[in-house]
């Protein structure tokens, strides 16, 4: 029998509900049949065909699964699924405090990613000129939070990785006016 399954070639082929799926079993220590579990996951593959699969050719399509996770992606602003263009809110200083008391609240946990990236990409309503756009306004999560169970990783850890380098960025500059208004009141 000849068995056909699509392995995801990079982190863009994982969606983050597989990628969900894959951390919880993952954090679940369950051992048992982990590798096909992460094939099923990942491929999609029926478990009850994983017998059929050589054991080195189940090792082969595992590794490439965790070697497509191990990819660093760069931040993304725009991505579509099912013909629908999101956009990523344009300025993160005018989000209003549901915006804001939502993606803190859905940033606590990974079953929670979906509606996080619910609150930080909304349908673009508006193109502009020089690649600036318009989001639909914020009206809560549950329009668009099962969709979002489908965005790629790229896109979810690049948005992640946006806001790991801003919070660097900020600690790092609050460290550094710390000190010089230190060293002010010192010579004062």
């Amino acid at each position: 029998m000849e068995l056909k399954i699509k392995i995801p070639e990079d982190i863009s082929d994982i969606t983050l509900e597989q990628f969900v799926a894959y951390e919880m079993l993952r954090d679940s220590k369950e051992l048992d049949s982990f590798v096909e579990k992460s094939i099923n996951i990942f491929t999609g593959l029926d478990l009850s065909l994983m017998g059929d699969i050589p054991v080195k050719e189940k090792e082969s399509i595992f590794l490439q699964c965790m070697t497509a996770l191990d990819v660093s992606p760069e931040f993304t602003n725009r991505f579509t699924i099912d013909g629908v263009e999101f956009g990523f809110v344009p300025n993160i200083d005018t989000m209003n405090g549901d915006e804001y008391t939502d993606a803190v609240r859905y940033s606590d946990s990974k079953d929670n990613m979906h509606r996080l990236m619910a609150v930080l990409f909304r349908p673009i309503k508006k193109d502009g000129k020089f690649g600036n756009y318009s989001i639909v306004k914020y009206t809560g999560t549950s329009e668009y939070a099962e969709l979002m169970k489908r965005t790629p990783m790229n896109i979810v850890n690049g948005c992640l990785g946006f806001f790991l380098t801003l919070l660097h960025d900020l600690k790092n500059h609050s460290q550094t006016y710390m000190s010089q208004e230190q060293v002010k009141e010192k010579s004062h």
